[in-house]
């Protein structure tokens, strides 16, 4: 009986140690890349893509002043807002 008892007892153990390292392997491993910021600087009165970067101010077109951003001549590009030389020169 002492025998059988060892032989299931290392059974166990032996079943117990294969098993382990299967549910070891299913654990995800998390990386994580920092970037570094990189930010564009816009010169005011120069154009970019056809828009002039007037700043963060409003803007006079046909006698009538538009608030920044606010208007048919305002353009959205990455964030940043244009007077639209294009669309409204």
């Amino acid at each position: 009986m002492k025998k059988l008892a060892i032989v299931l007892s290392l059974v166990g153990a032996v079943a117990l140690a294969l098993a382990a390292p299967a549910t070891a392997a299913t654990k995800k491993k998390v990386i994580i890349v920092k970037k570094p910021r990189t930010t564009t600087v816009y010169v005011v009165g120069k154009s970019y893509d056809g828009h002039l970067y007037v700043g963060k101010k409003r803007h006079k077109w046909h006698d009538k002043w538009y608030a920044y951003g606010v208007g048919p001549c305002w353009v959205k590009v990455g964030g940043v807002w244009f007077w639209n030389t294009v669309a409204c020169s």
